[in-house]
């Protein structure tokens, strides 16, 4: 929503239905027909894929102002993953036709979701072209610093990401084994760099996490 005008963001405010989540609710299901797209109004959610044959991949996670389901709404496709509640949300649920009856009528919202839509992808493939060349203190460090800025806060030069993370979610982000991140992980806590608590992982030095996620 940030990336619109003013009145625009208001006319957007005004569609739909708003719907309280609990932490925890899957908000949109991989497999689903495309009926809605969702505007996050508070908190955060997590963009997960279920597999048959091995663990839930972690695949994004999005933020108050973010947009959520528009892929399947604009190719009529069924959802290519799952929406899960990151605490209580409270959100905008905007049905297929209204969606895009407002994105007729308004030319520079139907823009800014084209351009939402290819930094998305240009992100997720420069990930991938990253981590090619990264060694896995490397993208552990990365993942956590991109998560921290992302949605954390920042309190006396400690980043708090509140957000819980499993080790498992962590490699799903990072494009590898959760033991390895285990791994990763203490060698963290150990350097002082990382600190985790209940729910919590807080960056207690950004500056050289940053290197480490920036080294070959």
């Amino acid at each position: 929503m940030g990336q619109l005008r003013p009145p625009t963001r208001d006319r957007l405010l005004a569609l739909g239905t708003t719907v309280a989540y609990r932490d925890g609710d899957v908000i949109l299901t991989h497999g689903e027909p495309g009926d809605n797209v969702v505007l996050l109004l508070t908190s955060a959610v997590k963009v997960v894929v279920h597999s048959e044959h091995g663990p839930t991949a972690l695949l994004a996670i999005r933020i108050r102002g973010d947009l959520v389901g528009e892929q399947s709404v604009i190719d009529r496709k069924t959802r290519s993953a799952s929406v899960i509640a990151c605490g209580d949300v409270l959100a905008q649920s905007i049905g297929r036709g209204e969606f895009e009856a407002f994105l007729k009528r308004t030319p520079d919202a139907d823009q800014q979701l084209r351009s939402m839509m290819s930094e998305r992808l240009r992100w997720a493939d420069q990930r991938r072209v990253d981590f090619l060349a990264l060694k896995a203190h490397a993208r552990v460090a990365r993942v956590l610093v991109e998560v921290a800025k992302t949605c954390g806060w920042e309190h006396e030069e400690t980043w708090e990401i509140t957000i819980p993370l499993t080790q498992e979610e962590l490699g799903s982000l990072a494009s590898i084994a959760r033991r390895t991140v285990e791994q990763q992980m203490r060698k963290l806590l150990e350097a002082g760099l990382v600190r985790t608590a209940y729910r919590k992982t807080s960056l207690l030095n950004m500056a050289e996490l940053q290197r480490v996620a920036d080294s070959r």
